[in-house]
């Protein structure tokens, strides 16, 4: 299993959400964001596909309620 930089996730969801990585937490909730909506999501899965290879699919999403989660996902995939 591979560790995963909190910064490396946060800029990829600042892309998906198109804002800046210090305006987002990794402990935070990212679904009560105003900005994140079924298209953030898509961009999301798609960029950590790029990025690392690892399909995350919209169950394994929908279970995470902070990136902290989400990290914890990918990792365990490479």
């Amino acid at each position: 299993m591979k560790n995963l930089e909190k910064t490396e996730l946060l800029k990829i969801f600042a892309v998906a959400l198109e804002q800046g990585v210090t305006e987002l937490s990794i402990e935070a909730n990212f679904r009560e964001l105003p900005e994140w909506d079924s298209l953030a999501s898509v961009m999301l899965v798609a960029e950590i596909y790029a990025q690392y290879g690892v399909h995350i699919s919209g169950d394994e999403l929908e279970s995470c309620q902070s990136l902290a989660k989400l990290k914890a996902v990918i990792e365990e995939k490479l």
